[in-house]
């Protein structure tokens, strides 16, 4: 097919080039693209995008390697044992970038709406420290919960950590 018109019984291709680069984002990315067709604007026809949008370390040197940020969590999870529904309960993850050159957080993002994320800084220069603040929020919540925090980092040897909240939501 060498034009844009697809008669009745006749299949088409439709060729998409995706610029993870001009995105601004990271990690798992959905994009919804609208489409027209027969000039027809007036329907809300698209196709949609879903991608993982990950740094390439791959050609790194072993010099820049060795010299590359590197994040290090005080503890990865946190368990509120028992919550009461509809209260809140807040934690701060600590961590360190042992690294020797700066660390960059990239993205945080949680795993539901009810987590409410705070991060102090998002570039720690090496040998400095920094803090994402979670707010758990149990309002409609019951039971065990196991709820997480992606944070995405210029860190070669871990550009995408997952930190856990846990415990049990009661009446």
């Amino acid at each position: 097919m060498n034009n844009n018109n697809v008669k009745p019984g006749e299949t088409g291709q439709v060729k998409i080039t995706y610029h993870s680069d001009k995105k601004s984002d990271w990690d798992f990315v959905i994009d919804r693209l609208p489409v027209s067709m027969n000039d027809n604007t007036n329907r809300n026809y698209r196709l949609i995008v879903s991608a993982n949008i990950q740094e390439d370390f791959s050609s790194l040197t072993p010099s820049e390697r060795s010299n590359a940020p590197s994040i290090e969590f005080e503890n990865k999870t946190f368990n509120f044992s028992k919550l009461a529904q509809g209260e809140n309960v807040e934690h701060e993850y600590s961590f360190k970038n042992t690294g020797k050159s700066d660390l960059l957080i990239r993205k945080v993002r949680a795993s539901c709406g009810c987590t409410a994320i705070i991060t102090d800084k998002k570039v720690i220069p090496a040998g400095e420290e920094g803090s994402i603040k979670v707010n758990f929020n149990s309002k409609g919540k019951m039971g065990n919960q196991n709820k997480t925090v992606t944070v995405i980092t210029n860190d070669p040897d871990h550009p995408r950590e997952i930190l856990w909240i846990r415990g049990e939501v009661v009446k």
